[in-house]
């Protein structure tokens, strides 16, 4: 898999010189063009890179088939591709380092000071950095760094020469191609493994001088009764000079030989899903080792002490394994760009010095058992990604976040984090945010406001009220790229007050689904009414308005022309709903794409009235409806009992009178008092006989509901944990499409429905699966 890396190189490499890098670029090039130029040799040979694998990997398996060792001329320069492009990758590194260094010291030079004034000493600090004496020679490390990269240039423009007399095969490829050509390109190589049979590796595998790649990789991870690879075939590692790749993975190992350290030109070493319960120490003189994984190694403690001399390392993975504490010298690894640690449950601390893993990317400690991150994190200024997600004895984030220009996604679901720490504002290039905390210890409100790249979801948490001081400018109209908005107030501010901050957070037209929880205002702010942004239709498909308890008004919901989902719980001051709530106008379609309504915990919630005498059509689509513990309700609006009605569940509504049904209703659930349905079905003339499931949860009543003979469609009765029911109505036996009949925990009915001994079996002996508290009954002779 060393050769497939070369792919994931190329395709990074040229895209980073074009963009991030662009103008730095034509700094040390000169011009326009010559960046033009270095771009078409990367596309050059991304074109010609899949042939030149696959005769690549040919070319290994018929040296396996045959017994031989012999290098193919393509092999030999793929070999050559993967060295220019992997030192290409350094230089660019070690630029993009010294440049984020310098807009980092840029930033600090002209930050405010804050109140405590504590920046003013930083910025002296910064001033003597920024210096002719301090300040590295820009003009010099330009000049460095371009002839570093025109000589690297040279090499790959010999090698795209070289490559025309190998008549390698052009593909232009788009990304679901790529997808595509790794995976095949994997599933190829992998053909080269070691011999199942008794746990051996064969022989004649030590005698491949110039094998690049090896898989121990079977059936052994799915059928543990297999024997695990014997150790001892292992110490024959050494002959494989020319290794490159290792890949060990479910071989049940639990020690690697010493011999391993011959293994000088090793890039990848995969021990996943082993049995390993530390590395010799020998493996840190593996100075050409570029990736180790060590996922799922559920009995490795430890790292080796002088893992810091692995200088080339790139990825280290060590998911689900027992690590407890990570050796000092890791710091000194300071070409790592991915460190995973996720489910390392024994994790308590990370090393203090890790800010001089300079280039790390990726930094992922799910799971862990981390109280807090070292504050020299904040000096990864090439970080892109953080993931604390569920370290639920996490409290505090590090103090300085603003120096991580580079971060992308910072992610901290199910911890205990009270605040974010100030001047997270500056992290303009933030992508991924779980979750926005404000308060007066840390980032307050408007720090939002030129987080404009934030995409996906965001929750805002802890809302107050705001202040006269405050600038009232809107912080998420420009934020285009979120989708899933989440608003969470802290309940404890007067009406006024929060009004004035929900006026701040009016999304982007773009957003998809809005969430309102907590809220203590009595009415919305007037963008909840929902008018059209600048003549754009509003994309809000899912609307959660949550324990809003003062609120007494809904807004025009119904001129959501593209909302698919509406929840409205826990609003104890809404009383009725009527035509506020639709926005009505002459002629229109209100809520015209709703399908699923759920109405939850409306304790004072008296009226549903439409009654109207202009011409509307009311949720034409609606399939889903939920009404539950809505104890005051007494009717439904016949306007949305529709004919697009799929599914409908009533709970707790004892005082809801249901004068019709829904004709091609296909589910119907009541559970608890459901009001009037569980007394009487509505008779509609056989216009609800599409009914095919029915479930009765909890019914306080001592009979089934009347009019079971009128569903001709029913196939699934379910009676659960209905103390009261006493009997099968006789007008079941004339239900003859029924052909699931579930019975639980009815004290009463269960045993009256028993084969041979229920006294109502004959009524329903027509039904072929009869199941009483979850156990089959034997169907009739």
């Amino acid at each position: 898999m060393a050769d497939a890396l070369i792919s994931v190189v190329v395709e990074q490499l040229a895209p980073f010189l074009l963009g991030k890098l662009k103008e730095e670029v034509k700094l040390v090039l000169g011009a326009p063009e010559d960046v033009q130029e270095l771009h078409d040799t990367f596309d050059n040979i991304r074109d010609v890179l899949d042939d030149a694998e696959k005769r690549h990997v040919k070319n290994v398996l018929l040296n396996l088939e045959k017994n031989e060792i012999k290098k193919a001329p393509e092999s030999a320069w793929l070999e050559k591709l993967k060295d220019v492009s992997y030192e290409m990758e350094d230089v660019l590194d070690e630029w993009h380092t010294k440049i984020l260094k310098s807009k980092i010291a840029a930033i600090e030079s002209s930050a405010p000071d804050d109140i405590d004034g504590a920046r003013t000493g930083k910025k002296k600090v910064w001033s003597c950095f920024l210096s002719p004496c301090f300040c590295f020679n820009k003009a010099t490390f330009h000049h460095n760094i371009g002839r570093r990269i025109l000589e690297l240039k040279g090499r790959l423009d010999r090698l795209i020469t070289e490559e025309e007399k190998y008549k390698f095969k052009v593909t232009k490829k788009d990304d679901e191609q790529q997808v595509r050509l790794e995976e095949e390109r994997r599933h190829t190589i992998s053909r080269i493994k070691a011999s199942e049979d008794k746990g051996r590796i064969p022989l004649s595998i030590w005698n491949l001088k110039s094998l690049r790649t090896l898989l121990v990789w079977s059936s052994l991870h799915i059928d543990c009764s297999q024997p695990s690879i014997d150790c001892q075939d292992l110490t024959s590692l050494s002959h494989l000079s020319s290794l490159r790749t290792l890949d060990l993975r479910y071989t049940h190992i639990k020690e690697l030989p010493k011999e391993i350290e011959k293994l000088i030109h090793l890039r990848y070493l995969d021990l996943s899903w082993t049995d390993v319960e530390e590395l010799p120490e020998v493996v840190t003189n593996l100075s050409n080792l570029q990736t180790l994984r060590l996922n799922r190694c559920d009995n490795l403690r430890r790292l080796p002490n002088e893992i810091g001399k692995l200088i080339s390392l790139r990825h280290l993975e060590a998911d689900h394994s027992a690590l407890e504490k990570l050796p000092e010298s890791i710091n000194s690894l300071s070409n790592l760009q991915t460190l995973k640690l996720n489910y390392c449950s024994e994790l308590r601390r990370l090393p203090d010095e890790m800010g001089k893993m300079v280039s790390l990317r990726q930094l992922e400690v799910e799971r862990t058992k981390l109280e807090e991150i070292p504050e020299a994190v904040g000096n990864l200024s090439n970080l892109q990604t953080l993931k604390l997600n569920w370290c639920s004895s996490l409290r505090r984030l590090l103090n300085d976040m603003g120096k991580m220009v580079s971060l992308r996604h910072l992610e901290f679901l199910g911890s205990r984090l009270q605040y974010l720490p100030r001047g997270i504002g500056k992290l303009r290039d933030l992508e991924t945010l779980s979750e926005f905390i404000v308060s007066e210890e840390g980032s307050d409100i408007e720090e939002l406001k030129d987080l404009n790249n934030l995409r996906g979801k965001l929750r805002i948490s802890n809302i107050n009220g705001i202040g006269k001081e405050a600038s009232h400018e809107a912080i998420l109209k420009d934020k285009e790229h979120l989708r899933h908005l989440v608003l969470r107030f802290n309940d404890d501010d007067d009406d006024e007050a929060v009004q004035s901050v929900l006026e701040l957070f009016e999304p982007h037209p773009n957003l998809e689904k809005l969430e309102i929880e907590n809220y203590n205002g009595s009415k919305f702010p007037s963008w909840m009414e929902f008018p059209n942004w600048e003549g754009r239709s509003i994309m809000l498909r899912q609307l959660t308005i949550c324990s809003c308890q003062n609120l007494k008004v809904l807004p025009a919901l119904g001129r959501l022309e593209f909302l698919e989902c509406l929840v409205l719980k826990e609003l104890d001051s809404v009383s009725q709903m009527g035509l506020e709530v639709l926005g009505v106008l002459n002629g229109d379609i209100v809520f015209p794409k709703l399908k699923e309504l759920s109405i939850r915990k409306m304790k004072h919630w008296k009226d549903w009235v439409i009654m109207t005498t202009v011409n509307i059509t009311v949720m034409p689509l609606l399939q889903k409806l939920t009404i539950w513990s809505c104890p005051m309700l007494k009717s439904l609006p016949c306007q949305i009992l529709s004919n697009s009605l799929r599914e409908m569940t009533i709970d707790s509504c004892p005082h809801l009178e249901v004068s019709c049904l829904s004709p091609f209703l296909e589910k119907l659930e009541l559970h608890k008092d459901a009001g009037s349905l569980l007394i009487s079905l509505p008779m509609q003339n056989g216009l609800h006989s599409n009914l095919k499931y029915l479930v009765i949860q909890r019914s306080p009543h001592s009979t089934l509901p009347e009019g079971l003979s009128q569903l001709k469609a029913l196939q699934t009765l379910e009676v659960r944990n209905c103390d009261s029911i006493t009997c099968i109505p006789d007008e079941l036996q004339h239900v003859t499409s029924l052909q699931k009949l579930y019975i639980w925990w009815c004290p009463i009915l269960g045993p009256r429905c028993k084969k041979d001994v229920g006294e109502d079996r004959n009524i329903i002996s027509h039904i072929p699966n009869i199941h009483i508290d979850g156990k089959k009954e034997v169907g009739e002779d």
